[in-house]
């Protein structure tokens, strides 16, 4: 998808390991985290869209999402394994209050199927080291802004880390 002027393209995600603010990685080699809406492009900069996710962050508390099954997520032909979480109401509501913010603010998102009704929440299980299990629980408590914005496409880089209230 080419950007035009003015716009940049983000996602927003949980992180499930700390990672630094300003930490650039290869689109191949994402550090642990559930997608909670995204990829988007947008005319909002970084600065406003922090303010949009500091006030999401600060009116909702951590909480734990359960690991239900492996899976796999993409297209017939090209299929992508994937851990998928369970969509109980802390997941889907951080991510429907997530789309409405944004969309509210003119930002647009380029895959339908992994937006609103068509969410499925999932960790990418190609990673190595990454050892959940069904049943196993993770901690949702953060919401992180990756910009996905570079010329070619391959670079990502955390922007924003924003913690849940205790």
């Amino acid at each position: 998808m080419r950007l035009i002027k003015n716009q940049s393209r983000y996602t927003l995600v949980s992180l499930l390991e700390p990672v630094d603010e300003g930490y650039t990685f290869l689109k191949g080699n994402w550090p642990p985290h559930i997608t909670i809406a995204g990829p988007l492009i947008t005319e909002l900069n970084q600065n406003q869209l922090t303010k949009i996710m500091t006030e999401l962050a600060n009116h909702r508390h951590g909480f734990n999402a359960t690991i239900i099954q492996e899976g796999y997520l993409g297209t017939l032909n090209n299929p992508v394994p994937e851990i998928l979480v369970d969509m109980d109401s802390g997941l889907r509501k951080l991510h429907a209050d997530t789309v409405d913010a944004l969309i509210a603010k003119g930002s647009m998102f380029t895959e339908s199927s992994r937006t609103g009704e068509n969410y499925v929440a999932h960790i990418n299980r190609v990673r190595k080291n990454l050892h959940l299990h069904e049943g196993d629980y993770i901690e949702i408590n953060n919401l992180t802004l990756i910009d996905m914005s570079d010329i070619d496409g391959s670079q990502r880089k955390i922007i924003k880390v924003l913690k849940f209230p205790k």
